[in-house]
């Protein structure tokens, strides 16, 4: 169902970018994308959101699709709270048992299994293409690569970091369901891992971005070390999944210094393929 609102003057709660929050009624908020944003990737966010949320708790309840102009939006159930990313800017104290509530949370989806509209291997095959920073031989190798994979059936989240992970009174919740595909777990860990060991410092200080690097890197040790101990996974496999989760990254609108970085680790894996 979609709703066609011809005025709009209901409260802004939060900005990204590209959505804004706005209040929607009585707990219930529209997530209203920004002009030009893909149409077929909202439905896609609708449509996964829609299904996990219908399978498992702790994800907020979807409603409806929402058209104002030439905008597109979802109507959500609103989760106050605290997400772990700001909690720990907070309390940097609590950064390395914010990791445990992490794990918790993604190895309860991996429990699940449904079917999504894509799989881990089409939305990987689908990015790598579109990255320009990558000559075709190169992605000729890296979705070779891919195709020999595993397969798998379980809820993988893609975008599975503290920022996604709300905290209230009533539990603890996932959000943000653009990404999720169905696929093999050792995917979305790579995914995650790949965010920890490469992703920027959302600092504009130079300083303080200095200081936090080493500390992510630490994040991403335990968290591997914990996530192997818990689903019997090897690190060959995690690492396996790295390559292709790192080339499809660079297809998203990330920074010039993180898209270098995963360049020279998709560059260096491929060489050790090649030799």
């Amino acid at each position: 169902m979609s709703i066609i609102l011809d005025h709009l003057d209901n409260k802004v709660i939060a900005r990204g970018n590209t959505a804004e929050i706005y209040e929607f009624g009585d707990n219930k908020v529209l997530k209203l994308f920004i002009e030009g944003f893909p149409i077929d990737v909202i439905r896609l966010e609708y449509n996964n959101a829609k299904t996990v949320s219908a399978k498992i708790e702790n994800v907020p309840k979807v409603y409806d699709l929402v058209i104002f102009g030439n905008r597109m939006g979802i109507v959500y159930e609103r989760i106050d709270g605290c997400d772990l990313l700001s909690y720990v800017m907070k309390k940097p104290e609590k950064i390395f048992s914010m990791i445990d509530i992490l794990i918790n949370q993604q190895m309860r989806l991996h429990s699940y299994e449904v079917q999504l509209p894509l799989t881990v291997h089409e939305k990987l095959k689908n990015e790598i293409l579109c990255v320009d920073m990558l000559g075709s031989e190169d992605k000729f190798i890296i979705i070779n690569e891919l195709s020999k994979l595993p397969h798998g059936n379980s809820i993988c989240h893609m975008d599975f970091h503290p920022g996604n992970i709300i905290e209230n009174e009533g539990g603890t919740y996932v959000i943000d369901w653009m990404t999720a595909v169905t696929g093999n777990i050792a995917a979305d860990i790579a995914r995650t891992l790949i965010l920890f060991e490469y992703g920027a410092v959302d600092s504009t200080n130079a300083f303080i971005s200095t200081l936090l690097t080493p500390v992510m890197h630490a994040l991403a040790k335990k968290y591997l070390k914990k996530v192997l101990k818990l689903t019997g996974i090897s690190e060959k496999e995690i690492r396996a999944w790295k390559l292709p989760v790192a080339a499809a990254r660079m297809y998203e609108n990330i920074t010039i210094k993180e898209r270098h970085k995963l360049y020279r680790f998709v560059s260096k894996q491929i060489c050790e393929i090649n030799s």
